[in-house]
């Protein structure tokens, strides 16, 4: 229901801002990771429905939040689609480290 709603009201905005329909050439020329954002988004649907109820909503939460970092802290490393690079170090780390400890801090109440 989640994804349904999602494509009836985005077609409601883009319908009421009267945006123009992309031009084949940009859509093929668009980079390859472009794309994931609509798999990922159907795995974050998906993972939450199955793993919120059995950790619930604390966990479930902050667990998102860890994993958010961590992935940031990953894109911000290499450089990934695009972002400037900055380098892992020991702060950026021990944040890390205090999120998954009160992660599991979380979970084990």
């Amino acid at each position: 229901m989640s994804l349904a709603v999602s494509v009836v009201v985005t077609a409601l905005v883009l319908l009421v801002v009267r945006a123009p329909i992309p031009d084949r050439t940009l859509v093929a020329s668009a980079p390859p990771w472009v794309w994931t954002g609509g798999i990922f988004g159907i795995i974050f649907v998906l993972a939450g429905t199955v793993l919120a109820p059995k950790l619930g909503a604390s966990p479930y939460t902050a667990a998102i939040i860890a994993g958010q970092l961590i992935c940031s802290v990953l894109l911000d490393q290499f450089g990934i689609v695009g972002f400037a690079k900055h380098s892992i170090n020991l702060e950026r780390l021990l944040g890390i480290m205090l999120l998954t400890a009160g992660v599991l801090l979380i979970r084990r109440s």
